[in-house]
């Protein structure tokens, strides 16, 4: 009983001390409490309200942040589109052309183009020209923005395209090269006589649409110009200046001299005397020989019927017929002599320096119109009597044919069917017929001759056929009715067609032009 009584007195006792424990923190806390609401009795409301406010601006500033970056988003997206939009439309827009240049004219006569691009896409571009259509095999890749093309004068189409070889746009636009590249003249030299005269030929080279207007300028006093004819009109020199618009300039020398005649026929005109002539004129002569020749085309048919013409119709004075006192290509037993009745060298014998030249004398030497002893008597020569050195009727065909190109040898006229090395075996014989006078075969520079006796067809016109040939009167042309008159005359009995010798025509014309 005790021991029971003694638990319970301890246990009330822990009880107790539990319960005090317990009762002083509460009461102190309440008694905080109480004092804080007796201080501020909206204090817990207010403390509400600021936690709420808080959470609510927190939510609010999340939503903004959202909202913004959805902005920005939004922001990028669309300058990507539109950057992709913007190289999408880049690549839509072609290539262009911004500057074309025209380079001056080279050696081949033609210029460089060059074809400037503009891209706003770094892709390959390709260039085409053309005055037609377009040939798929001449695009070429531009370099640094630019084609060239070596161009001949003429209206061009330029195409561009890209890369892909697929005409993206076609840029098609016509290009008029406007410009005068070069001017052409056909002479450097022109020498005329007084009242003679000489067609010039000009041309311009160009692209495009230009002013092909000419300005001349020359001294009226020596020459004139007119349609592009020149005419002597004083003794002396000037220059023929020719300008284009765009200030090219050609300049041709004339020369107006007394030394040469205008051509036409004058077998009347006074003979070549001894000297007459100095050695500067002589050589002069020469030079406007050679310079015809070539005009016309040296070794052609051309230039051996000028070479006839020339001493026929050019030279003031008639050169005189000599029997010849021998050849350099002789038959055999004859004396082998150079420039007595024949000169099978360059050129006029006029001056005593082609002395020089000559590799076999007889009685000479002697130049044109100077006196040689004659061994001939016949149609009024005498024999052992002085006359005027000039040239047989083979001297003068031979010197014709050797001065156009043609070195057929120092031969005779003779036909002789153990020989075939005269000048009667060039050729094709064709007998003098009607028919064959008739046939077209016949042309200027064909030879006509008989056994004996050799000429050249210098001219044809409509009704008469002229003859260059060296007579007794002199070297002089004589006129014939172009068909019954020449097979009439009895004076030749055959025509050597020469094309097989000549090859090519040249500049040749039916009659004389200087």
């Amino acid at each position: 009983m005790k021991e029971e009584n003694n638990n319970k007195k301890s246990n009330t006792k822990v009880i107790k001390e539990k319960n005090k424990n317990n009762k002083k923190p509460n009461t102190k806390v309440t008694n905080k409490k109480n004092k804080s609401n007796n201080k501020n009795p909206n204090a817990k409301v207010a403390k509400k309200q600021n936690k709420t406010l808080k959470i609510k601006n927190n939510k609010l500033n999340r939503t903004n942040k959202k909202s913004i970056l959805n902005k920005l988003l939004i922001i990028v997206i669309t300058l990507i589109l539109l950057i992709i939009v913007a190289y999408l439309v880049l690549l839509l827009i072609p290539p262009r052309i911004i500057d074309l240049k025209v380079s001056e004219i080279n050696e081949n006569n033609q210029v460089t183009l060059t074809v400037k691009i503009k891209k706003l896409i770094n892709k390959k571009v390709y260039c085409n020209i053309t005055e037609n259509e377009i040939n798929n095999n001449n695009w070429i890749l531009s370099k640094n923005n630019e084609c060239s093309f070596d161009l001949d004068a003429g209206n061009y189409k330029i195409y561009l395209k890209n890369e892909d070889k697929i005409l993206k746009t076609v840029y098609e636009k016509e290009i008029e090269i406007n410009k005068i590249l070069d001017l052409k003249v056909d002479k450097d030299i022109i020498y005329l006589p007084v009242g003679g005269s000489q067609t010039i030929s000009t041309e311009i080279l160009s692209l495009g649409n230009v002013d092909k207007t000419l300005n001349y300028e020359i001294d009226n006093n020596i020459a004139t110009i007119d349609d592009n004819v020149i005419k002597g009109i004083g003794v002396g020199e000037t220059e023929l200046i020719i300008k284009t618009t765009n200030n090219i300039e050609k300049k041709i020398k004339i020369e107006v001299t007394n030394l040469i005649k205008k051509q036409y026929i004058d077998n009347n005109r006074k003979k070549l005397s001894c000297g007459v002539f100095t050695k500067e004129e002589a050589h002069k002569i020469d030079e406007i020989l050679f310079d015809r020749l070539n005009k016309v085309g040296y070794k052609t048919r051309a230039s051996a019927v000028e070479a006839a013409r020339f001493l026929t119709l050019s030279l003031p004075y008639k050169v005189p017929y000599f029997f010849e006192l021998g050849r350099l290509n002789n038959h055999p037993g004859r004396p082998k002599v150079d420039g007595e009745g024949r000169y099978y060298h360059k050129g006029l014998y006029l001056s005593t320096d082609k002395y020089e030249d000559l590799v076999a004398i007889k009685y000479g030497p002697a130049t044109w119109g100077c006196p040689l002893i004659n061994y001939q008597t016949e149609a009024g020569f005498v024999a052992g009597r002085k006359y005027p050195n000039g040239l047989s009727c083979s001297g003068f065909i031979s010197w014709v044919l050797y001065n156009g190109g043609f070195d057929v040898g120092d031969s005779g006229a003779g036909d002789f069917p153990y020989r075939n090395d005269d000048l009667s075996d060039l050729g094709e014989k064709q007998e003098l017929t009607y028919e064959l006078m008739k046939s077209g075969k016949v042309k200027v520079g064909d030879l006509i001759g008989r056994d004996g006796h050799i000429a050249m067809i210098a001219g044809m016109d409509e009704k008469n056929v002229y003859v260059a040939e060296s007579l007794a009167s002199g070297v002089v042309i004589e006129t014939f009715e172009r068909y019954k008159g020449i097979v009439d005359c009895n004076l030749y009995g055959y025509i050597l067609l020469m094309d097989s010798v000549y090859k090519e025509d040249g500049k040749l014309t039916n009659m004389w032009v200087f």
